[in-house]
């Protein structure tokens, strides 16, 4: 059926929905499925949020100064 698996990316390790679910997703070039991905939840926002926290608290973004998050966002969006 699919090639992979893509799970959630939670607290930078990649991770099965707490409750094991799935779905399938489709390559909208060929119709094909293409991966099976981690299906999320509440569980999975909260934990995502609670990562997302405590990165920004111990992480070094609070105490970047402003002129150095500008540079980083503008590269962030080169990349997009």
């Amino acid at each position: 059926m699919s090639a992979h698996f893509l799970g959630h990316v939670i607290d930078g390790s990649e991770t099965e929905s707490a409750d094991g679910r799935r779905f399938t997703t489709v390559d909208p070039w060929t119709r094909e499925p293409w991966a099976e991905v981690a299906l999320g939840g509440r569980a999975e926002a909260e934990r995502a949020v609670a990562a997302a926290r405590r990165a920004f608290d111990e992480g070094p973004w609070p105490r970047t100064g402003a002129a150095r998050r500008g540079r980083l966002l503008h590269r962030l969006a080169d990349l997009i």
